[in-house]
């Protein structure tokens, strides 16, 4: 869609490292299974556009993980939204003030709650 429209550059933000590594490294390391979604998608960034890629952490783009999940329980291929969706009302004002959504932790890991 980014394309068609004549984008030209792009900040892509994916929520898991291990994507982000198989998208952004020349290694053939990944599943097998995964092979031709990865090279498609690489494909696409090979376009003549610039794209930047950032590893987000889930909680801290609660819109794109809603309508994420939101796509995976519908029938039709794609959805477009000329305003914001009521189920992602909640997420866009948390992420549009900062808040972003809890992150409970293992106990004993050190890490706290973002």
């Amino acid at each position: 869609m980014a394309l068609n429209m004549g984008s030209k550059f792009l900040l892509l933000k994916l929520d898991s490292k291990v994507v982000l590594t198989w998208l952004t490294n020349n290694t053939m390391n990944y599943p097998t299974n995964m092979m031709p979604l990865i090279c498609d998608c690489k494909n696409l960034l090979d376009q003549e556009w610039e794209v930047h890629v950032h590893h987000v952490y889930r909680e801290a783009n609660g819109c794109a993980d809603a309508l994420a999940k939101r796509g995976t329980r519908q029938w039709n291929l794609m959805a477009m939204y000329s305003e914001c969706p009521d189920f992602v009302d909640v997420s866009y004002g948390r992420d549009l003030i900062g808040l972003g959504e809890t992150r409970l932790c293992a106990p004993g890991t050190g890490v706290g709650v973002v």
